[in-house]
């Protein structure tokens, strides 16, 4: 989960997310988001989480940074709607989706991620915003695809299936090795 403090009297239009380190490297499936109603306090800060206007008010930008290929970089996602990212339907008539927003396994780059308000919030006392976020690695997702891939072959046994997996993760390592004898 990320937390997002809005202190007291916060006035701009903007807010960096942290840094994320355990979120690095890792490839994004769904994010969703929650507001006061679902539960009260950030189980990361305590703070009492938004509103549902104030949850309203705010809008996700995103920034790729895929280190496997550097075209797949830059702003990616543009003002979506935090709204949009909250499932949760409650007691108290909060705006929700049906449906979890998947992403194509995209790799944020967290410290240049923010959130837009075209209201400053200027709140009378700190809330955070959380967002949950889902993920997988990208040695889980080579696993994953190539089971797909190689659904048909070798049916009784992995053998093969693993002895290809076995010599990717090898060979990813020689490449990250080689890679670091270069900085």
């Amino acid at each position: 989960m990320i937390d997002i403090v809005i202190d007291v009297g916060y006035a701009s239009n903007t807010i960096n997310i942290p840094d994320q380190p355990m979120l690095r490297d890792k490839r994004i499936i769904s994010m969703t988001t929650y507001v006061l109603s679902d539960f009260p306090n950030s189980p990361i800060s305590g703070n009492p989480l938004p509103t549902r206007i104030q949850l309203s008010n705010a809008f996700f930008i995103g920034y790729t940074g895929d280190p496997q290929n550097e075209k797949d970089t830059g702003e990616y996602i543009y003002q979506m709607p935090l709204v949009r990212l909250h499932t949760m339907q409650n007691q108290s008539n909060d705006p929700f989706e049906r449906n979890v927003t998947f992403f194509d396994d995209l790799n944020f780059q967290w410290d240049k991620c923010q959130l837009y308000f075209p209201q400053q919030p200027n709140p009378g006392a700190k809330f955070s915003y959380v967002i949950e976020v889902m993920y997988t690695s990208r040695k889980g997702r080579i696993a994953k695809l190539l089971g797909k891939k190689l659904s048909g072959v070798g049916d009784n046994d992995g053998s093969f299936m693993d002895m290809l997996i076995m010599k990717l993760m090898s060979m990813e390592k020689k490449i990250e090795a080689l890679l670091q004898g270069k900085k």
